[in-house]
């Protein structure tokens, strides 16, 4: 699946229901989440249809420790030697040196509805 251009510079790739962001800061590249495990070829795939290479990827950011964020960043790391950024109480998760606290839905009866559902 081909990435959609946000603005000039700023990419969005959607891998079924997780989303990827990249952005360009003249050679370079960040990514911004990591998809799930096994997002890794798409992911890269998408940096060479930008007009780069893995090695231009400088920095991954992960937003928050769900596996649908992180679940590939331990794989783009070591393929693009890049630096991995997030918030301290999320890195043992990413690390995989803690379990992921079980998730929890947001206050309102609907949210609770589509918590169990999905």
């Amino acid at each position: 699946m081909a990435s959609t251009t946000i603005f000039p510079g700023v990419h969005q790739l959607s891998i079924g229901p997780v989303n990827v962001f990249f952005i360009e800061d003249g050679a370079k590249l960040t990514l911004v989440d990591c998809g799930f495990p096994g997002s890794t070829e798409q992911i890269l795939d998408t940096v060479r249809a930008l007009g780069k290479q893995p090695k231009d990827v400088t920095n991954i950011l992960v937003t928050h420790a769900h596996p649908d964020h992180f679940g590939s960043a331990g794989s783009l790391k070591q393929a693009t030697g890049a630096t991995l950024w997030s918030h301290p109480a999320d890195a043992t998760y990413i690390r995989g040196k803690s379990p992921i606290p079980p998730a929890t839905p947001a206050p309102f009866w609907l949210n609770r509805f589509l918590f169990r559902r999905y």
